[in-house]
Parts: structure tokens; sequence; C-alpha cells
């Protein structure tokens, strides 16, 4: 666990939203109680009160890396009242419930890491994970024995691409065409490593996460592939408004995560061309999937993940299990064909990636 990024842990079962937000039940089960101290700093109601709102972090808690205001202010007062759509006002209210829930346990938990000098990656201020980098075996096995933790993952392999094109042998074009079906007033974050190249005239990417980064081509392609509004390389969905949710390049799972929930705050469909963590050698589920589970089940996103289709450094040409973020419960895992450069269906056949 020497890797930066090398472990995710699940913080606090009392983070666990519950499954009809925006409204929280006051009995929700509690792994660790809260003192009253910490129940009066967070603004958290008693038993039967109504729910409290979300609140900051401890003030001396250690701040880590990529924790953005999740919903940054974009329109001024000097424009009038903002007005949100039903489904946006619901989106927001869900998402700052979440965040109330975790705001409390997230604080105390940061204010461990503070006092013990752990290095704190990421911690999520939407789903119960933080990543911390650089600790050492005692300092593991005292995590393991913490009651506020649900859970401990090494996190150390932080993936790549993922991605194969297609769109007429897809059978999109009548789907478009007699139901008009394009995208319109649909928010869709393309969730990857890198940048896409947001100066493309025939994308719409309404915001990047960092623009620090170099513009690559994989998630250019696949921003093409969903919104593309070229006359003849048209995308699925070339009415969709694309937010490029990228990481740090693939240097670590941490900003990877932190992508999801960028993308989560701003999108209700999340598309995932990308592979991390494992290299689908196991069934069992990793931090990076259940986060991932996390914001599908409690902020009613649209996850949609690559199965596979990736030949990384070490490891190996074929998986026999499709890859993480893919394996929750709640992703729409979507397997990669080889169409043969042909928009008929013959000599079309399923890839051994």
């Amino acid at each position: 666990a020497e890797q930066p990024g090398s472990t995710a842990i699940s913080p606090a079962q009392q983070a666990s939203p519950s499954d009809s937000p925006p409204a929280l039940p006051a009995n929700k089960r509690i792994a660790t109680p809260l003192t009253a101290a910490e129940l009066e700093a967070a603004d958290l109601p008693a038993a039967g009160a109504a729910p409290a709102a979300a609140v900051a972090p401890a003030a001396d808690a250690e701040v880590p890396k990529d924790t953005e205001e999740l919903f940054p202010a974009r329109h001024s007062a000097a424009q009038g009242p903002e007005e949100l759509t039903e489904a946006e006002a619901f989106s927001r209210a869900n998402q700052e419930a979440l965040r109330g829930q975790i705001a409390p346990v997230r604080a105390r938990f940061l204010d461990t890491a503070a006092a013990n000098g752990w290095q704190v990656l990421y911690a999520s201020e939407i789903a119960p994970i933080v990543h911390l980098a650089n600790l050492t075996r005692s300092q593991l096995l005292d995590l393991a024995g913490n009651a506020d933790i649900d859970a401990v993952y090494d996190a150390s392999l932080p993936g790549g691409p993922a991605l194969n094109v297609a769109r007429p042998t897809q059978n999109m074009l009548p789907v478009a065409n007699w139901g008009s079906y394009t995208g319109d007033g649909i928010n869709v974050a393309v969730v990857e490593g890198e940048r896409a190249a947001d100066n493309n005239p025939y994308l719409t990417i309404v915001e990047t996460r960092d623009t620090t980064r170099t513009r690559m081509w994989h998630p250019t392609m696949v921003s093409g592939i969903i919104a593309s509004t070229h006359s003849t390389q048209r995308g699925l969905a070339s009415d969709a408004d694309v937010y490029n949710a990228n990481g740090d390049d693939y240097s670590t799972v941490a900003a990877l995560e932190a992508a999801m929930d960028w993308g989560s705050s701003r999108a209700v469909v999340l598309n995932n061309s990308f592979w991390a963590v494992n290299c689908g050698n196991t069934s069992t589920l990793q931090n990076i999937d259940r986060h991932m589970d996390y914001l599908v089940r409690y902020g009613y996103d649209l996850a949609v993940v690559a199965s596979g289709n990736f030949r990384p450094n070490g490891c190996g040409g074929t998986t026999n299990y499709v890859t993480s973020p893919s394996k929750g419960y709640n992703a729409l895992t979507v397997g990669n064909f080889d169409d043969g450069n042909t928009v008929s269906w013959t000599g079309d056949g399923m890839n051994s990636s």
C-alpha cells in the first residue's frame, strides 16, 4: 500500500442513505452514534425531528484535493431567479440530502486522518468513500478495526480507456428519425481519466472538470459517438449537452472517482468508457464498483459502463470477467463487438477482448 491512491475505504454505514430521498428518515441506522457536540455542530436533528441540510467538514480537517463545489454558481443574481425544471430541482435537492447525511461522518474521519497524518487524496461529498495514500501495514490494520469503516480496498491500479465505435449498425438511425430522439435537454457526463477536445467544432462540451490536462483522442471520440453534430459522422444523441468529467490522465483511481462525483452533480447519464482497479480476472466487487452503484441507486443516475475492450500492459490480452467499474448491481454494463467497419450485420461478431 505504498502507491499513491493505493487505499480506498468506505467509511461509516451511517452514510448509507434512505431509498426515498430527498426526504431523510430520522430513524436511520447508525454504525457509530455521533456525539451531542457533533450533532449540534452539524445542525442535525434529534430522533423524530425534521432532516437537516448539508454542512461543511470541521475547520481543522485536512482538505483533500478535488473537493470542488459540486454545484458551482453558474447563475448570477443579475440574471434574475434561476429557473429549474422539476427533475433538476429534485436532483439538486437529492444530492444536497446525500451530502447532509455524509457530512458529519466525513468530517469526523477527516479529523482522524489529519490527527494521524494520513494523506487524503479524495474524500467524496456525495458517496461514502475516501482515498488514502502511502499507508503503513499497521495503519491499514487500524483502519480495518475502525467501526466507522465498512471496507478497505486496494486501489493502486489506476486503469485506462476502453472503446469500440459504431452507429448505423446499432440501428440508432431509425430510432432517431422515427421518434426524434436526439438527446435534446439531456445532460451526459463523459467520465474518463483524460480530457476531451472541447475545441472540436462538432462537439458541444458545456464544461470540463480539469482544463489543465492535455486534450486526448479517446474521450473526444467517445464524446463524438454520443453527441457529434457533424453532417455525416453524427452522434447517437447529437443534441445532448456533454460534460467532460475528466480525471488526472489515469494516474490515480481517486481522481477517477472524483470525476464520477463531478459528473453525477451535473448530468443524469454517466458514460464510463474506462477500466480501473483490476484486470478483470476476478468477479469481486471493487471500491469503484460500489461507488458507481451508489451514484445510481441514490443519485438516480444512469451509469453506462464498458464491460471490457482493453489490453493494458501487465493484464494480458483477454479477461474472464467484466472489468470495474462495470460490476455493480445498478450499472448498465455493455459489451463490445466487431462491426467489421460496415453498416450491415453480415460479418459482425463478438470481440475477444
